[in-house]
């Protein structure tokens, strides 16, 4: 779905030349994924750790044998990178905003 967060990851995905799709998928793509996020206006850029009570793919592998708490969850490599990108292009709009005023 069109959000402004999400079209800012887009574009960070465009910018440093990270392979990026939008297509639909199957239920059980998401289940075999290796990692998954969501994007929103308040959250940013959020890992996807279950879905229907299955653990996603670097969760899954991380967690192997262990019972999973809510210190354990992690972020996959991807997903952490870009969460790192999104975070220095927030910092960068807000100090370009500020110079603005």
């Amino acid at each position: 779905m069109p959000g402004i967060t999400r079209g800012k990851v887009l574009q960070i995905c465009f910018d440093d030349d990270i392979p990026c799709k939008e297509l639909d998928f199957k239920l059980a793509q998401v289940y075999s994924a290796d990692e998954a996020f969501v994007t929103g206006t308040f959250a940013g850029l959020v890992p996807v750790r279950q879905v229907d009570g299955r653990v996603i793919g670097s969760v899954r592998a991380a967690m192997e044998g262990r019972t999973i708490s809510d210190q354990d969850w992690v972020s996959g490599p991807v997903t952490r990178h870009l969460q790192q990108l999104y975070m220095q292009l927030k910092d960068r709009d807000a100090q370009a905003a500020q110079r603005r005023r």
